[in-house]
Formats: structure tokens, sequence, C-alpha cells
């Protein structure tokens, strides 16, 4: 084909092909930045929203983590005042026989001797309501002594009586009415309680 176009008209033609050229590669070349931006704007979006769900859920296990040790935590402290409320309970009710024994031999003239000396001890655990909710333990014990052995008299066997009577520790004293019968060489038998 043969061109007849003036050359002015044919410079005008291909200044415009090279407008179209030139609209069209920049036309493609904004498409495409729009589409990249549209595409990294959505990923963006997509990533901050996995984020946000994903710092929700790791607050939500933080916190399952947290209420799971502070639970755990708990339970063992609850099962230490367990222990120490048994240990408490456990030293409360020790009665300290050494104690009673000594008390007796303080008393027991030297002429006496024992045959027997039985000390039982019997405890009573009372839960008390307290005002505050919860209870306490308040423990009672009852320490029930008997002695018996052999006394050179009878004088010295009232001695005895009333020394008992007289320390204070010991209540309740009986002595049965077989205690008195003999003058010398008495066979005696005694109950008490102690209150330590």
């Amino acid at each position: 084909m043969i061109n007849l176009l003036p050359k002015n008209y044919k410079e005008k033609l291909l200044a415009e092909k090279y407008k179209r050229a030139v609209f069209i590669i920049g036309f493609l070349v904004i498409f495409f930045l729009v589409v990249l931006a549209l595409t990294l704007l959505i990923i963006r979006t997509y990533l901050y929203q996995k984020i946000v769900s994903d710092s929700s859920s790791l607050m939500k296990s933080e916190i399952e983590i947290i209420e799971t040790d502070v639970a755990d935590f708990a339970g063992r402290i609850n099962l230490a005042n367990q222990n120490f409320t048994k240990l408490s309970i456990f030293y409360n009710r020790k009665v300290y026989f050494s104690e009673i024994i000594r008390k007796i031999s303080a008393i027991l003239p030297e002429s006496f001797y024992l045959t027997n000396l039985s000390i039982d001890l019997d405890v009573k655990e009372n839960k008390i309501a307290k005002s505050g909710g919860g209870t306490r333990t308040e423990i009672s014990r009852q320490t029930l002594i008997t002695v018996s052995g052999l006394a050179p008299g009878r004088e010295e066997l009232l001695i005895f009586k009333s020394s008992l009577e007289n320390e204070g520790s010991f209540i309740d004293i009986t002595f049965p009415s077989s205690n008195w019968i003999k003058r010398e060489d008495i066979d005696f038998y005694i109950t008490f309680r102690a209150n330590l």
C-alpha cells in the first residue's frame, strides 16, 4: 500500500497513534496500579482481621491459662489450709503426759508405791459457726487418770487426797470407800480428770 497522504497529515496520524499507545499504556499502568492497590488493601484488611482474631483468641487462651493457674493455686492453698487445720487439730489434741506424770510425782509421797498408772485421753471436736461465715473447730480434752498402788497408812492417803484436790489441775477426784477400810498397807485406787 502506498500512502498518498501529505507529510504533515502522516505526522499527525503518527502522533495520534503514539498518543493512543501512550494513553493505552498509561491506562494499563494506572489500571495495574489500581488493581495492585486494591489487592494490597484486601491483603492488608485480611491480615488485620486475622491479627485481630488471633490476638483475641490469644488473649482468651492467656485468660484461660491464668484462670487455670489461679484455680490450681487456689486449690493448693485450700489443700495447705486443710493440712494446717489438721495439724492444728492434731497439736491441740496433744496432751503432754509427762506434765501429768510430773505433777502426780510431785504430789505422791515417797512412801507410796504405784502399781498402775493409766492415762486415757478423750478428745471431742465441736464445729462452731463463725460470724463471717465458715466454721472453726473447738476441741475439748478430757484426760481420765487412774492411779492404783500401795499406801503405808490412812493418814498418808488422806494427805495424798488433799494434795490432789489442792493441785488445781486435777478435778473429779474419786476415792472409792474400799481405800479407807484398812488402816495400814492400803491398796488404793483413785480416778480423776486432768484439766491441762
